[in-house]
Order: C-alpha cells, then structure tokens, then sequence
C-alpha cells in the first residue's frame, strides 16, 4: 500500500502543470489502480492461507462428495465449486468402475480462491501452491481451467483402474470418460479412407469378421497377415518409423519401397516387422469409441463388468454391454458409418488445406522465374 501511495504522490507531481482538472483524472486514475492492486494483494495473501487450511485441514474449507470426486473449496467459491464440479462429475463418475471411483476420490479438487468486494474473482489456484499459480482469470478462465483438472484426474483414475490387458487393447486411446462425440466418430471414419489396409475397407464396406479382426477383440499372433495384404506392404511400411539417421542403406531400402514402390522390398520389409512393430491400419480412437459403444449400451454397472475375467477383450466388451460381440461391433460400425455427414473439425481442414496452398504457391512462383528473360 506504500507503494501505491508513492505512485499517486509521483503521478500528481508530474501532472501539476496540465491544470486542476488534469491532475484530478490522473490522481483519481493511480487511486484506482492502487485499490486494485490492494485487492490482488488481499486475495492472494486469502489465497495462501486458504490452500495451507486445505492441505493441513484447517478450519475455514469446506469439503464437498459430488459423484466420485472429493472437492475442497474456499466459502467464496462454493458456487463455482459445486456447479463446475456438479455439471460433470456425475456423468464421469457413471463411466468409471469401482477402484478407479475409490481412487478419484481419494486425489481431492482443490478449489480455491478470493474476489473483490463487487464479487470478480481476483485470485484462482486449483492444485498449485498459490505462490506458483496464482492468476487473476476471468470466471470463464476460471471455470475451464477447473474443468482440465476434473478431465485429468478422471482419466488418470480410469487407467489406473483398467487391467493390463485393457491397458495394451487400448494402445494408448484414452478411456471414454464421457460419451465420445460426433467429431471423433467422423475423425475414425476418416481414418478409413487414408488406410493403406484392405481389410479396414472391407470392414467399412461389409462388417463382419474383417472389423473383429481390426479391432482386435480376439488375440492375434500374426498381424500383418490378419490385416493386410501383400498389395497393402507399401502403404504400411510408409506408416512404420524412420530408419536411424545416417542410415543410408537402410534409408535406400525404404524409399525403393515408399517411393519407388518395388513390390518385392516392400515385401521383405514387411516381413521383418516383429509383430509389435506391424502399424495398426486405422486410428486409435476407433477402439475408445467400441469401448464408448459397449459402456452406453450396458448401462449402469457396465464398468465393473469390464473388469471380469474373460478369455478375451471381446468377451469382457460383450460382458460389460450385455450385446454378443458381433452385435456390438456392428452398433460401432453404424455409429462410425453415421458419422459421414458430420462437419470436418476446423483445425484438421487447417491441416489439410494449408499444404495445397504453399505447394500453389511455389508453383506459381516457379512459372514466373521460368518466364523472366
């Protein structure tokens, strides 16, 4: 506040010879700033000692259950606690199995923070300690950034809670904490028409035994047999990593296949893929959205079903819906077929369109310097 009072004493001095009325704006405008930064001071000393109360369970917090989650909060923040929280917490919560609830709830939301006398939140912390990420957002701000939290310790929850065989299936796709939109659904449907795999053509074209064996809800020993064929090896080795640099000869060996495409070294390459190194055709997230189709139709419970002991992923899908399998992979193929009429995502357009236009634009380039004298 000393501070302040210094800049206001500065400020009028150096107005003085713009008149009264000048030097009344000016003094009015450092008494304004003084006050705001007085309240950002104020919020974050609250702050700090709000987060010690949370963290040593002090008296002050409030502690909230809302679905799975565990939420502590300041008392000037119960609304956005409770409403932010509440508006996804259940829907999440219905998604997940017993451990991985028990294990959300014991990771507590912190929600904490001040706000001014008109009510504006000035100072916002959720799992940081004050002094690292105190920021004064907008409630707006405030509310997505309490939302990536919830995302992100629901989805460590859910993995930690999968068994490994679940785990390896998923290949890294997150786990549907939360139905999987439309957009994802079109975004697999795309995958499909870059795939270099006959077999995911012809799941797309007729379903049937070619999506089970996509989709990998039966275990498999020799993948690049079950998903491509010897008219496919260019498209997937091109899908495979790079040799390491400075490996001319290897190097020399991919590009005859990618480039040049020379059938009979796409072929030995193809061959001397060990079976984890066989790239799988489409998207990952084809297999979040089985996983999404299986917990909608199963309802209720539908997570702990997951978990059960069976044979294979398929059974443990078809255990969690209640569907046979080939039923449930049908639904999946429906839902992904539907997906055709739903609006490409802006930014992958962005991705697509902008290579076009640099690669017009060389071109045009080109033919003006071929056309100078």
């Amino acid at each position: 506040m000393r501070r302040a009072s210094l800049l206001v004493v500065l400020l009028a001095s150096t107005s003085a010879a713009q008149g009264p009325d000048a030097l009344a704006r000016e003094a009015a405008h450092a008494s304004a700033r003084a006050q705001i930064a007085q309240h950002r001071f104020d919020a974050a000393r609250t702050l700090e000692r709000d987060w010690r109360a949370s963290r040593d369970g002090g008296a002050g917090i409030a502690t909230a259950t809302i679905g799975a989650f565990t939420v502590r909060h300041s008392p000037t923040l119960s609304s956005l606690a409770t409403t932010v929280v509440g508006a996804r917490a259940r829907a999440i919560s219905s998604r997940l199995s017993a451990p991985a609830a028990a294990r959300l709830a014991r990771d507590t939301v912190r929600v904490l923070g001040a706000r001014n006398p008109s009510g504006a939140l000035v100072a916002f912390s959720t799992e940081r300690y004050p002094r690292e990420g105190v920021q004064p957002p907008r409630e707006r701000a405030a509310r997505a950034r309490l939302e990536g939290v919830l995302t992100d310790k629901a989805l460590s929850a859910a993995r930690d809670g999968l068994t490994p065989e679940l785990h390896d299936w998923l290949a890294g796709a997150d786990y549907p904490i939360e139905s999987v939109g439309a957009r994802t659904a079109r975004a697999v449907y795309e995958t499909f028409a870059l795939s270099p795999s006959r077999v995911a053509h012809e799941c797309l074209r007729t379903g049937g035994p070619s999506c089970r064996t996509l989709l990998r809800v039966e275990p498999t020993t020799t993948p690049l047999r079950d998903w491509y064929t010897s008219g496919d090896y260019r498209g997937a080795i091109a899908r495979t990593g790079d040799p390491a640099a400075g490996d001319s000869a290897a190097w020399a060996t991919r590009l005859r296949c990618t480039k040049d495409g020379d059938a009979a070294t796409c072929d030995a390459l193809a061959r001397a893929l060990p079976a984890a190194g066989v790239p799988w055709p489409i998207a990952v997230d084809a297999l979040r959205l089985l996983l999404d189709e299986a917990l909608l139709a199963g309802g209720p419970g539908a997570a702990d079903r997951l978990l059960a002991p069976a044979p294979t992923i398929g059974d443990q899908l078809a255990h969690a819906s209640g569907l046979p399998i080939d039923t449930l992979v049908a639904r999946w193929r429906t839902r992904v077929l539907a997906a055709r009429g739903v609006p490409m995502d802006p930014n992958a357009s962005v991705t697509f369109t902008t290579p076009l236009w640099m690669l017009l634009a060389l071109s045009i380039g080109a033919m003006r310097r071929q056309g100078r004298p």
